[in-house]
């Protein structure tokens, strides 16, 4: 039987190596695949009056890290920047209390309130994928957050006033959003001093928290405001306000569409690695690493090769000298050998069976004599045989009776 196995040792390792790569590339194709953004919708992606694909365009233009993320735990890593969320008007608000209570600690929200009911322009001449038309008005209504503050609708007065001095236009002056509520430090507002803008500061947001913005107006950032060059410095001077005091990786800002409708779905690999099924998802990686590794050493040559089975008789020595070693009874071994060698000699040396044994033993001591040993006393060695003292001198005593076998037999 030959020893050799199948694969080297090196070629063992690769292959578990190999295999171990293919499924953590298939992990990650699975929970890494990029979510497609539609073009139509009042966030991030959307390119229609109600979008703010051009707010997103204009802070990167400006310099600012900018990230647009369809999961539901997008911002939260981003650590200090600043969280745009943009939920449309039947958004759960107990979703939105959550969603900004997570990110608060680490940096500033700013929140956009819904305002429009739109339907796809699709068909109409000229029309650009995501443009809609504005059919009507939808105030939010979440209940849950923010439900200290009453939201109005009525005429704008000019002028609008937000931060450093910034004006607006607003496309649809007839139809603005405003805000009242005793948590609301007024950031934008119009020329009856109702506010457009401001910094919420409830009960429930710790002093030194990050900002927290309300925009109520969404047309002073969307992309109908936009194409207003005012509207862009309020915009900007809104994000200064938030990111005020904040270097390098804090003035990243990321858009989260999750409250959208646009979440991720939670993939198998995600909930894998999420508790609690992650405890379950490191007992199997390390059940996995232990498998891998026996693949290894069963797949890798044997340290020695198989020994070749021996002869039924060799066998079947080896096993009886085995048992003899492991019982250890050398008193009751030595008598029964030394009787049997007597008879097998006589019946070899063809003396007759009717002799009793010291006279077979004179027999073959004379014999011994004849052939030029005298030395080999065989009925010392009978004897030492039948009383053995000890593993050695039994050893001994068989030796010395083989000596006289072969002495008497050749």
């Amino acid at each position: 039987m030959s020893g050799q196995g199948p694969f080297s040792g090196k070629a063992a390792l690769a292959l578990v190596a190999a295999m171990g790569a293919l499924l953590l590339g298939l992990a990650w194709l699975a929970g890494a695949a990029p979510a497609q953004v539609p073009a139509a919708g009042a966030h991030a992606g959307g390119r229609g009056l109600d979008g703010y694909a051009g707010l997103a365009t204009l802070l990167e233009v400006a310099g600012y890290p900018v990230a647009v993320g369809s999961s539901a735990g997008f911002g939260a890593s981003e650590g200090s920047g600043l969280l745009v969320l943009t939920p449309p008007a039947e958004a759960d608000g107990r979703a939105i209390q959550r969603r900004v209570m997570a990110h608060l600690p680490h940096g500033p929200v700013l929140v956009v309130l819904p305002k429009w009911q739109t339907a796809a322009a699709q068909g109409a001449s000229g029309a650009a994928p995501g443009w809609v038309w504005l059919t009507g008005l939808a105030l939010p209504g979440w209940k849950g957050f923010a439900d200290d503050v009453a939201i109005g609708v009525a005429p704008a007065a000019p002028p609008v006033i937000g931060p450093e001095g910034t004006g607006a236009v607003l496309p649809r002056a007839d139809l603005a959003l405003a805000g009242t509520g005793a948590a609301l430090a007024p950031l934008v507002t119009d020329g009856a001093g109702r506010v457009l803008a401001a910094a919420y500061r409830p009960g429930w947001v710790p002093p030194r928290a990050p900002p927290l913005i309300l925009v109520f107006e969404p047309d002073l950032l969307n992309n109908a405001g936009l194409a207003h060059a005012e509207n862009a410095a309020l915009a900007e001077a809104l994000v200064r306000r938030a990111l005020a005091g904040r270097q390098g990786a804090a003035r990243a800002i990321g858009f989260d569409l999750a409250l959208n409708g646009l979440g991720r779905p939670t993939n198998l690999v995600a909930l894998a690695f999420t508790p609690p099924f992650l405890a379950a998802t490191l007992c199997l990686l390390l059940a996995g690493l232990g498998v891998g590794w026996r693949g290894f050493v069963r797949l890798a040559p044997p340290e020695r090769a198989l020994a070749a089975p021996a002869n039924g008789r060799r066998l079947l020595v080896a096993n009886m000298a085995a048992l003899i070693l492991r019982a250890r009874r050398w008193r009751v071994l030595g008598a029964p050998y030394a009787d049997g060698a007597a008879a097998r000699l006589a019946r070899a040396l063809g003396l007759a069976r009717s002799l009793p044994p010291p006279a077979q033993q004179a027999a073959l001591a004379r014999l011994l004599a004849a052939r030029g040993r005298p030395d080999l006393d065989l009925p010392a060695t009978l004897e030492a045989l039948a009383a053995p003292h000890g593993e050695g001198a039994l050893l001994q005593a068989a030796q010395q009776l083989h000596t006289i076998e072969r002495t008497l037999t050749r």
